[in-house]
Formats: C-alpha cells, sequence, structure tokens
C-alpha cells in the first residue's frame, strides 16, 4: 500500500504537503536540464564545446544522461567526496581551462571562488511540477580554473 501511495503521489499529487516536505518532489528536481538547460545550450552554440562542472555527482549524471554533451559533464570533488569522475577525470586535467558550471541554487559557492579566476552568470534555470517550482539552477561560466591544491 505504502509503494502504491508514493507511486500515485509521484504523478498525481493528492496528499497535502508542499516543498521538501513532499519526498516524491525528488523525481522531478532535475527537470530543468532536458528542458529549459538544453534549449539554453542549443540557443547559445559557443558554448557547446565547453565541458559542464558541478560541484556533486547528482548533477553531471543527470546532464550526461539527458544531454548527452560531446564533453562528458563531471564533478569537482572539492570539499566533497571523492565520486566516479573524480577517477574519469583527473583534476590536473582541468586546470587552466575554462568551463560552465551548473549549480543547484542561485547564488555561486563561496567555497569554489578561490578556484576560479572568474565566475559569471548565464542563466537562471528552474525545475517545476505542476507549474510549481522545486529546485533552482543557476549556470555559470568559470574562467581559468586553479586545481584543487589552490590554497583556500
Amino acid at each position: 500500500m505504502l509503494i502504491f501511495t508514493i507511486t500515485v503521489q509521484t504523478f498525481w499529487p493528492f496528499l497535502p504537503v508542499k516543498g521538501k516536505a513532499d519526498v516524491t518532489n525528488r523525481y522531478h528536481i532535475y527537470n530543468a536540464i532536458p528542458g529549459e538547460l538544453n534549449t539554453y545550450l542549443q540557443t547559445h552554440p559557443e558554448l557547446q564545446n565547453k565541458r559542464i562542472l558541478a560541484d556533486n555527482y547528482q548533477i553531471p549524471s543527470m546532464i550526461n544522461f539527458y544531454l548527452n554533451p560531446s564533453l562528458e559533464a563531471s564533478a569537482l570533488s572539492i570539499n566533497y567526496h571523492e565520486t566516479l569522475y573524480s577517477f574519469l577525470h583527473q583534476d590536473v586535467i582541468f586546470v587552466g581551462n575554462d568551463f560552465l558550471f551548473l549549480k543547484r541554487g542561485k547564488t555561486f559557492p563561496k567555497k569554489f571562488v578561490p578556484y576560479f579566476e572568474e565566475a559569471n552568470l548565464l542563466q537562471l534555470f528552474e525545475s517545476k511540477r505542476l507549474d510549481q517550482k522545486v529546485a533552482m539552477y543557476s549556470l555559470w561560466s568559470v574562467i581559468n580554473y586553479r586545481g584543487k591544491s589552490t590554497p583556500n
């Protein structure tokens, strides 16, 4: 009965829970990636040759699944545990390069400021569920990655 209730709530919300209290929103928080983000990248071809980075492994996993970019998206394991991306893309290959950085929320994370020469906001995206915002993402152009060994 519990599985049935969760399944129904995921597709046809009927329980009086909102926002973070509704755990089934998790199934909808990434829908900005195949939607708004994909459209934005298609209308800005100059960005399509830049690798997308994130601060956790879920975001690049969704980007790689939905968008299949020519340069696989990756995660930076700075103040975060090592992930599969730490082994696929060694930090040293990123040093000195420019990237796109996708972050949940509207602001660039302060902990990443020392690792880039510059971070410029490009666009905000919303993931929605039945016209209700369930997540906000910001896309940044980040210049000259300095590497994990940068003193902060």
